[in-house]
């Protein structure tokens, strides 16, 4: 028989195990709904981005007329209130870049495809992760629309609805068109590259595990983009969007996706785009120093009371350093040193073109003014940038490191944002060259579905 005392301690004791079971059993539950509720990259995962208006009211009225312009010129039956995008694509995207000289019909209309659509989805799947190289299956999947392609170009993409022969054209009208492409993404470095082995540009989606506090990610490479007037040291191929992203950001909103919430605190996230150039004022004596160093502190003042001009200066990355050297005035903006490039595909290049002209300066005369651009080398070629000016924001999730979302604007824009919200990895695996139109100048590539098969 047990007496009270013990009675009451073996009770207490069973309780108190009991509650610790409970407790340890829900917070088991919670680690493993914690853990299957966050976004993985893993085999198996897919990875789902729509490209949709962020604000059809503030479209360019222009950009609208030039678009619904060219719907009717590629099928005059179509509804043009039904089409948002309209994208060209070739059969050899290098053999059509080289000139730079591309119509909206692309360089070779029988080597080129025309896609008029409702919507445009970007599914990633991840197929095999190596000890090297990751290997995902991408497919730019259009929705509710027309497809002409030249009867050179081969393969024709896949339609739900098939194909017939019009003149020496394949056309289709379509309720989904899909085409896929395996692409091979170098872990140590994040390079991409198709399976003929060409290069990609540097991976978006998701980013590499880093130990500082910045990252520049080499979102997307213009080769079709004519730079003159510049003096180089090596020919200029186009130019370059770079995201400059610091780590310890957090956004402003959570992010949904499917059951998983991220709260502002887990994202990276910046709406800064802007690295702007190197200017230096040359020949600028001690005495000189003082009045054109005032003049620019009141055209910093003046800028800061001007709308657009205080706007840019918001959307700049780093902020500008002023300083006399070498009786030179100095003005740097672009990547300071905190930045690491040894683990990308690409090279930072401080001065990739420099253009040199005179302007007076209040009564001092004419100064000799160079501006530095700053650029990046990738693959033998090589791309001057300012970053990204027309980014409005972008986010990751601080956990896998996938990107949430990104929004691109520009008002005046009259071939809308299409090719601006297309990462280059995307545009060059598809043989995206010519003119990608639509109808907005706010666009977002935002993650929609997210599961592992």
């Amino acid at each position: 028989m047990i007496n009270a005392p013990k009675k009451f301690f073996i009770t207490f004791l069973l309780i108190v195990i009991l509650l610790a079971s409970i407790l340890l059993m829900n917070s088991t539950v919670f680690s493993k709904n914690e853990n299957y509720d966050a976004i993985k990259i893993a085999e198996g995962s897919v990875y789902v981005y729509e490209i949709m208006p962020d604000n059809e009211s503030l479209s360019n009225i222009l950009s609208k007329s030039f678009f619904e312009s060219h719907v009717k010129d590629l099928n005059s039956y179509l509804d043009v209130n039904e089409v948002n995008y309209i994208i060209t694509v070739q059969k050899d995207y290098w053999k059509a870049v080289s000139s730079k000289i591309i119509s909206i019909n692309g360089s070779d209309p029988l080597e080129t495809g025309m896609i008029a659509c409702k919507n445009i989805y970007i599914i990633i799947k991840v197929d095999t992760i190596e000890r090297d190289n990751i290997i995902v299956n991408i497919t730019l999947s259009m929705r509710k629309g027309y497809a002409r392609f030249g009867i050179k170009y081969d393969p024709l993409p896949i339609t739900d609805t098939g194909w017939y022969l019009k003149n020496e054209f394949y056309v289709s009208y379509f309720n989904s068109l899909n085409m896929s492409k395996l692409l091979i993404i170098d872990r140590r470095n994040h390079d991409v590259k198709d399976l003929m082995g060409f290069g990609l540009g540097e991976w978006p989606f998701w980013l590499k595990d880093i130990k500082t506090n910045y990252d520049a990610v080499l979102y997307g490479l213009d080769d079709t983009a004519f730079i003159e007037g510049f003096n180089v040291t090596k020919p200029l191929s186009g130019d370059a969007r770079i995201i400059v992203l610091n780590m310890t950001s957090s956004a402003p909103t959570i992010f949904s996706i499917n059951n998983i919430h991220i709260n502002p605190e887990n994202q990276i996230y910046t709406n800064k785009g802007l690295l702007g150039s190197e200017i230096r004022i040359l020949n600028v004596t001690f005495d000189e120093k003082e009045q054109i160093m005032d003049l620019l502190r009141k055209l910093d003042t003046t800028c800061l009371q001007n709308p657009g001009c205080r706007e840019i200066a918001m959307h700049t990355v780093f902020p500008g350093i002023i300083m006399y050297d070498n009786n030179s005035i100095i003005i740097k903006h672009g990547l300071p040193n905190i930045m690491n490039f040894n683990d990308k595909p690409w090279t930072y290049i401080n001065d990739a073109a420099i253009l040199a002209r005179e302007y007076p300066i209040l009564n001092m005369g004419y100064h000799k003014i160079i501006t530095i651009m700053h650029g990046i080398e990738y693959k033998g070629s090589r791309y001057i940038t300012i970053g990204f000016p027309d980014l409005e924001a972008v986010s990751y999730d601080k956990n896998s490191k996938l990107l949430l979302y990104i929004s691109v604007k520009n008002k005046n824009n009259i071939f809308g944002m299409l090719n601006t919200i297309l990462p280059s990895v995307i545009v060059r695996a598809f043989g995206i060259a010519g003119f990608e139109l639509t109808r907005y100048s706010e666009l977002s590539m935002k993650l929609v579905n997210y599961e592992v098969v």
